[in-house]
């Protein structure tokens, strides 16, 4: 029986005919929005780290889509607040106030939604390896309910 032994040939190595996917970032991030693959961890004992998906439970999406709201409606009364005589404690948001309203709400909205996006791709994760990330999400939504109701506490009684 005589063997044959093949030789590869290193610059050959590569015997894929289509692009490979995990060099395309931003596509898969896009695709995910509409087919989503990644549910949970692959195996049983990986679902005990830290997992990247790229399926959120609804829950997740409509608490991101309510602090956005949050964020905005905070912005909006912030402004009648201040045109009502209030001043704006927040050091950065003042500095973009003395830009304009507009440079004030894009500023807003700029440190905001990058950072719940980062959020939301770490949401099987736990900041300091102990409080879980969705954790910090509800109680980020429940920190803008509870500014949101103040503010409109605040101009109920101009």
């Amino acid at each position: 029986m005589q063997q044959h032994l093949h030789h590869i040939d290193s610059n050959n190595f590569e015997q894929r005919h289509v692009p490979d996917r995990r060099t395309q970032h931003l596509k898969a991030v896009f695709c995910s929005l509409y087919k989503a693959r990644r549910r949970s961890a692959r195996r049983q004992e990986a679902a005990k780290q830290p997992f990247y998906t790229d399926f959120y439970e609804s829950w997740v999406g409509l608490t991101v889509l309510a602090i956005v709201c949050l964020s905005v409606t905070d912005a909006m009364l912030t402004l009648q607040i201040l045109a009502r005589g209030g001043t704006e404690v927040n050091p950065l948001m003042a500095a973009l106030l003395d830009i304009s309203d507009g440079a004030f709400i894009l500023g807003k909205l700029a440190i905001t939604v990058p950072c719940l996006f980062i959020a939301l791709v770490h949401i099987n994760f736990k900041v300091l390896k102990v409080i879980p990330m969705r954790s910090i999400l509800v109680m980020l939504l429940l920190l803008y309910c509870g500014l949101v109701s103040y503010q409109v506490t605040l101009l109920a009684g101009y």
